[in-house]
């Protein structure tokens, strides 16, 4: 896995929009990003390679336009491992997803209180 987040992508944006302007955004990106995860835990279930390929699609273009590059990187592989059929790296990788969450969300969470202060 490479950087947890493309720092330049966001301080960009940041720094063009203003914090205020950033920080809904990201509100927006983390609900999509929980309702992402819910719809690839029922894929998962549901035993559902197409399902689940769909939405990690979704999840990796929604990560990737905010430079959250962990995220996308994760679900380009449970993309890819869903579209090769092999459900069971597409579950041992989706057991990663919440650390890699959870750290994009510290990342972010810095970069708008370094700008913010």
């Amino acid at each position: 896995m490479g950087q947890i987040i493309d720092d330049e992508q966001i301080t960009m944006l940041v720094q063009g929009a203003g914090v205020e302007a950033v920080i809904p955004i990201l509100e927006a990106y983390w609900e999509s990003n929980d309702e992402l995860t819910a719809a690839l835990e029922k894929g998962i279930s549901a035993e559902s390679p197409t399902d689940i390929a769909a939405t990690a699609h979704g999840l990796k273009g929604s990560s990737a336009n905010l430079g959250a590059m962990l995220v996308a990187d994760r679900a380009k592989e449970i993309e890819l491992a869903a579209k090769s059929g092999d459900l069971n790296m597409v579950r041992e990788l989706f057991q990663k997803l919440p650390k890699d969450i959870a750290e994009t969300r510290t990342a972010f969470d810095a970069i708008i209180e370094s700008a913010a202060a």
